[in-house]
């Protein structure tokens, strides 16, 4: 029992004692940590204030969106999709949102973002949350017209 010990401690110490394991042990949890912070970083680095234009055919938004940190939206039913596309970043946007007139609420992929750089992850998600409320909303306003039961839902 004493000679397995004895093995044991020699192995342990050998094998601790290469610059490999130190360096493994000490590096690779540092390498993985900066990997991880530089993915949150490039993430979050989106998120300056910018400023994008709605264009709401379908009257979805009813010229309301909940407040959106880093965005800013200024709606513009009003204005031509293309002429607004050829156009957004000299009259100071950074994007547009297109909410079509022919809106199918069960297959919104209609509804499009365009954006000259990319917007944050957490910003777009946010985006994408507000506008899927807006649906639901919309869908529930449509079935309480057509006189459908709160039971029934």
């Amino acid at each position: 029992m004493n000679k397995t010990w004895i093995i044991i401690k020699r192995e342990f110490f050998a094998r601790t004692k290469k610059k490999t394991f130190l360096l493994t042990t000490i590096l690779l949890p540092l390498l993985l940590f900066g990997f991880y912070a530089g993915i949150i970083y490039f993430s979050v680095k989106g998120e300056s204030e910018k400023k994008i234009a709605i264009i709401d055919q379908y009257n979805l938004l009813n010229e309301k969106l909940e407040p959106i940190t880093g965005l800013t939206p200024v709606f513009m039913n009003n204005a031509d999709p293309e002429t607004l596309k050829a156009n957004f970043e000299k009259e100071g946007f950074h994007g547009f949102l297109t909410i079509p007139a022919d809106l199918n609420l069960d297959k919104p992929e209609t509804i499009s973002l365009f954006v000259k750089t990319p917007v944050g992850i957490s910003t777009q998600e946010r985006l994408e949350s507000r506008i899927n409320k807006a649906i639901e909303r919309r869908k529930l306003e449509l079935l309480l017209a057509a006189d459908v039961r709160p039971e029934r839902l």
